[in-house]
């Protein structure tokens, strides 16, 4: 790591009268070399040696700060992308916490299940490309009415979606919100059928909706090399019952929620 020098001679009869090598330090490992050669008059002393380090110096700290930079840049991308996979609060809080270990802890939550209704049935009247795009569109129509809401989405388990409040972080009232949601969601429902009907073909277009509350177990579930950041246990069955149980535009509310 000391500054080096020495003089050279050459095949071709040129010669290096002076060359000072530095090595390009970051996070304590060496990334390239800082090289002069040939001062204009005389030898390097000491004064030039000091002057060529900090030079040396302030190319590792450039070098650093542009890593540095495409890191950040890299983190903020896999961000954005893992938020096409998960709700975008889930993706906020393993960017800042880390993915953790599998386990979890008791905690209050609300669940909401949303169902297509009649999605067998005509599911297969269309085409697998029609198919896609409409639940595409309808996913994306549901999503942007529970950011409004703060829901968290949690799973897409086609014909259904799963929505959660309290969770990964606590809200006030998330009962008001979750049933709020609900009823946004039912509206917009109804205003798009006719454009459902218009383009692909699908009359009475619905869904039903489930919500429940209660204690769950909240954390990572799964192995070493697969996490599931979701909640689990009774208050999540009743939920996906409620919202079975229903077969046109409903919203089913258990008691001890909507109370």
């Amino acid at each position: 790591k000391d500054p080096h020098y020495e003089f050279f001679d050459f095949d071709d009869g040129s010669k290096t009268n002076n060359l000072a090598a530095f090595p390009i330090m970051h996070s304590g490992n060496v990334i390239g070399v800082f090289l002069t050669v040939n001062k204009a008059e005389g030898i390097y002393n000491e004064y030039d040696l000091e002057i060529i380090h900090r030079f040396e110096q302030l190319s590792g700290h450039i070098i650093e700060e542009s890593l540095y930079n495409q890191q950040l840049s890299r983190a903020e991308k896999i961000s954005s992308e893992l938020s096409k996979y998960m709700s975008k609060s889930m993706a906020e809080n393993l960017k800042e916490k880390g993915a953790g270990q599998a386990g979890g802890q008791q905690k209050k939550v609300v669940v909401l299940f949303l169902k297509i209704n009649n999605f067998q049935k005509f599911a297969t009247k269309l085409k697998p490309t029609q198919l896609i795009n409409l639940l595409n569109f309808i996913y994306e129509e549901v999503h942007q009415v529970a950011n409004i809401y703060d829901g968290t989405l949690d799973k897409i388990m086609t014909p259904v979606m799963m929505f959660l409040w309290n969770h990964p972080f606590a809200q006030d009232e998330p009962e008001d919100l979750a049933l709020q949601c609900a009823l946004e969601v039912q509206k917009k429902i109804h205003t798009l059928s006719s454009i459902i009907s218009a383009q692909f073909g699908i009359k009475d277009f619905s869904v039903c909706i489930g919500i429940n509350s209660g204690e769950a177990v909240a954390g990572n579930i799964g192995c070493d090399e697969f996490f599931d950041n979701t909640v689990i246990g009774d208050t999540i069955n009743t939920a996906q019952r409620l919202q079975a149980s229903g077969t046109g535009p409903e919203i089913i509310i258990s008691d001890g929620t909507f109370t």
